[in-house]
């Protein structure tokens, strides 16, 4: 088929959605470079005191990620709960993991922090098979 024997109409509409997949293109990758920025930026933008690398207790907490039993979640709890600067550095980690749309980045950060093997353990209302129930 030459551009000769092409309908007008039909060109139009080919360029159209050539145009439209290549805005798509373009989107997507601004997102990702956005979402790359963003991560970027986290962690430094008016929290210049705190420093992720210099807290042994922070790191053994990080190291344990994802968490893989009950036990070592309660320990987790336990230590972000009594030391502010480490509940901070925390939420911190967990802001540097990307994704998206909000419900990426959720699903994301509940991977990184918690096993298959604990949520197979785990019920999240305390409804199903009597298992325990992991509250907030």
């Amino acid at each position: 088929m030459t551009i000769i024997n092409v309908s007008t109409d039909q060109l139009i509409k080919d360029l159209e959605k050539h145009v439209k997949d290549e805005f798509a293109k373009i989107n997507r990758i601004l997102a990702k470079i956005l979402l790359e920025l963003q991560s970027m930026n986290t962690g430094t933008v008016g929290v210049t005191t705190i420093d992720l690398n210099g807290d042994d207790e922070f790191q053994e907490i990080v190291s344990q990620f994802p968490i893989t039993n009950v036990d070592i979640l309660n320990d987790v709890n336990e230590r972000v709960e009594r030391d502010q600067q480490c509940y901070k550095k925390v939420v911190l980690f967990l802001k540097t993991i990307g994704g998206i749309t909000l419900k990426e980045k959720i699903c994301r950060i509940l991977k990184r922090v918690f096993s298959n093997q604990l949520i197979a353990q785990a019920s999240w209302l305390g409804h199903s098979r009597g298992e325990k129930k992991i509250q907030a």
